[in-house]
């Protein structure tokens, strides 16, 4: 038999997701992630290769826990305006948490590897085709029923929302008033609303 593993590797993803998440990927070393996971260094390659195979593992898990519980309303069958509103408020909601200053991890990682990061670029592209796919449904229901214009076109409203989002999470990290971030998205939900009518 094989000697059982020390340490549970997915609880070691979550925790490590934390200084990555608050850090990056550059500033965060690899004693930050030993105190974070409780993991010797030793165990931490053993399992992931390097800081690099970590911070892969990190990111899926990113993507499947806080991603996914952002993107379930977008998901339900009938989801239209009211849940693209609620999307946005939930990011708002997340803002203002000890976490949610830290942005989006998925963005912050395209921003500061992307160009030069071929797994992290392909991950990226990956999110933002699964939200603007979401976002194209959510606006063609909304403008069935009314809630939006009928002079919208749903592929580009859709596009206008992903970089809404983007642009909200970077706005996170920012030291304006949480005020501001809310305006962000009335007047971005607002404004596609009006345009659609126009």
């Amino acid at each position: 038999m094989g000697r059982q593993k020390e340490f549970e590797p997915q609880l070691a993803v979550e925790k490590a997701m934390y200084p990555f998440w608050q850090k990056g990927f550059s500033a965060t070393s690899i004693d930050d992630l030993v105190e974070a996971t409780g993991v010797q260094r030793y165990g931490l390659y053993a399992a992931f290769r390097d800081k690099h195979g970590l911070f892969l593992a990190v990111i899926d898990h990113y993507l499947e826990r806080m991603v996914g519980q952002m993107v379930h309303v977008l998901e339900q069958e009938e989801a239209g305006w009211t849940e693209i509103q609620a999307f946005f408020n939930q990011i708002l909601s997340i803002a203002a948490t000890t976490v949610g200053h830290n942005g989006c991890l998925m963005c912050n990682a395209a921003n500061e590897m992307g160009q030069d990061d071929a797994e992290i670029a392909n991950k990226m592209r990956r999110y933002q085709e699964r939200l603007i796919t979401l976002f194209e449904r959510a606006l063609i229901q909304a403008k069935a029923t009314n809630n939006v214009g009928p002079n919208l076109d749903p592929t580009v409203g859709a596009t206008f929302l992903f970089t809404t989002a983007v642009s909200l999470f970077a706005l996170i990290k920012s030291p304006l008033p949480q005020a501001t971030y809310a305006q962000h998205v009335t007047v971005a939900l607002s404004g596609l609303q009006a345009l659609s009518n126009s």
